[in-house]
């Protein structure tokens, strides 16, 4: 089986915590503190891959290292 792109599996961590939580809301239903850890976990990570492949995007487009440019003011 291929491996997920990283940002589909970002999003799929994240679309899974929204659908949890919405049902939880919609029908009552009360979260244990462990279900709650477990889907902070996933949207954590879920975030991470979303920034880590925003990072790389940033630098694989760019011609330049991203710079401080208050140091090249004088």
């Amino acid at each position: 089986m291929p491996e997920l792109d990283p940002t589909v599996f970002a999003h799929l961590q994240i679309s899974e915590v929204r659908r949890r939580l919405l049902k939880a809301a919609v029908f009552g239903k009360h979260l244990t503190p462990d279900q709650l850890e477990h889907m902070a976990e996933q949207l954590a990570e879920g975030l991470r891959l979303y920034a880590l492949a925003d990072t790389h995007c940033i630098r694989r487009h760019s011609n330049s290292p991203l710079r401080d440019d208050s140091r090249t003011q004088r």
